[in-house]
């Protein structure tokens, strides 16, 4: 954006970069609210309405598969209880010896304390704070000489503080009215992921910082400083070296996980899965709870509720139709009622904990097609309900516009780029 507010060429970049982050809608909105804060910066090029203009278009093609998916699906329907719920349970925190601003404006505060380093849950968090932020901090008297970067700066600033403030009592009540209001707003629930908003603002001061110590300096003194500057920012965090402390390590399926996906793989339908909940537990994956992993497995639709257990609270996901299924499932129906709901498989993980309710009742009158230590596969014969044609039509034209943004502007920027490096470089006609 920033080269395209100086009138070179950049509109192909802008389009391949905003349509990659288009795979996750964080990653969208995100990338298209620092390049519509880069339209801010100074340039003598082209208009800012222009390039406003380039970044919001962009943004909006590169959406067009959520905003469809949440047009035709079930997502603006989650009850306004389970988004109050998800406001409360996935508010930014504050960390050992920082309180909740601290801890955002080192680029820390994540919900969920086992998702990172165990050193942040120690006074190693406020030495990595400050060293992080010394480090912009010296880098500040640099990066504010240059106007272009001004906009980020403050966005840095807004991205660390506007969390912060929707943490208090005030702004849980403030952003839990705006779920409500409009279910779709859910993704600002995760306070903290915002704050990566402040990455490219950090990045240039964490740079200017360089700067700022040759004129303290004189050399070798400043390459010196520079290096270990850098190599604190990586000493505050010692167990984030070699896989977090071994924690991140490959796993193994058991066979039968390939056996069973084969089996639903060769006639999809939907899939049932016991016990209930979307958490599990397994003995071959480690003490950590994961996610159920059979999603990942099929191809056929596997019928998840997306419920969250967090500290002894149940958030309820966007699952309607499978929890109304795995209600029925519990209470230990008939075989002949499950085909009727739209269950064409049912796998039972008995290799993990959870709730089975009366299900037993059910699995006794059924024949399973494969069994092994870890799991149980049931044919059931439910077919999924027909999807239409304006619904498929609509996805695949939002799926192809998205595709032909990200191919188109490749291809363009990687023009581009060989043509400047390349000046007497052009590609034929």
């Amino acid at each position: 954006m920033l080269r395209l507010r100086s009138g070179e060429p950049g509109v192909f970049a802008l389009a391949f970069w905003i349509a990659l982050a288009g795979l996750t809608p964080t990653g969208l909105m995100l990338a298209a609210t620092v390049a519509l804060v880069c339209v801010a910066a100074p340039g003598a090029g082209r208009a800012r309405w222009l390039c406003a203009a380039a970044a919001l278009g962009a943004a909006l093609v590169a959406a067009l598969p959520w905003l469809v998916a949440a047009a035709t699906g079930s997502s603006l329907a989650t009850p306004k209880a389970a988004s109050a719920l998800g406001v409360l349970a996935f508010a930014p925190r504050a960390e050992p010896g920082l309180g909740t601003l601290a801890s955002l404006a080192s680029l820390g505060g994540i919900w969920n304390g086992e998702a990172v380093p165990s050193s942040r849950a120690t006074l190693f968090a406020l030495i990595s704070a400050l060293v992080l932020l010394g480090v912009v901090t010296a880098g500040l008297p640099t990066v504010l000489r240059r106007p272009a970067v001004r906009p980020l700066l403050v966005l840095a600033a807004v991205s660390v503080v506007v969390p912060a403030a929707l943490a208090t009592g005030p702004g849980l009540h403030l952003l839990s009215a705006v779920v409500d209001a409009a279910p779709g707003l859910g993704v600002l629930r995760d306070g903290q992921k915002w704050v990566a908003l402040a990455v490219p603002g950090y990045a240039l001061a964490g740079a200017g910082a360089v700067v700022t110590l040759r004129r303290w300096l004189p050399p070798p003194a400043d390459i010196a400083t520079a290096l270990v500057g850098c190599l604190a920012l990586i000493a505050v965090l010692p167990d984030l070296a070699w896989g977090v402390g071994g924690k991140v390590a490959p796993v193994h399926y058991p066979p039968g996980w390939a056996a069973v996906a084969a089996a639903i793989n060769r006639a999809p339908a939907p899939v049932a899965v016991l016990p209930a909940g979307s958490m599990r537990r397994f003995a071959w994956s480690g003490p950590a709870p994961v996610l159920d992993p059979l999603p990942r497995w099929l191809r056929a639709d596997v019928l998840s509720t997306g419920d969250l257990a967090i500290s002894g609270r149940v958030v309820p996901g966007e699952g309607n139709r499978a929890r109304a299924i795995q209600e029925l499932l519990l209470s230990g129906p008939s075989p002949s009622a499950l085909a009727p709901a739209g269950v064409g498989w049912l796998v039972v993980e008995s290799d993990s904990a959870g709730d089975m309710g009366s299900a037993a009742r059910t699995l006794a009158a059924l024949t399973p097609v494969f069994r092994d230590g870890e799991l149980t596969l049931y044919r059931i014969g439910g077919e999924a309900a027909g999807v239409s044609s304006t619904r498929r039509n609509a996805t695949l034209i939002a799926h192809l516009a998205w595709l032909g943004m990200l191919l188109v502007g490749g291809g363009g920027a990687l023009v581009g780029a060989v043509c400047r490096v390349r000046p007497g470089f052009r590609p034929r006609r």
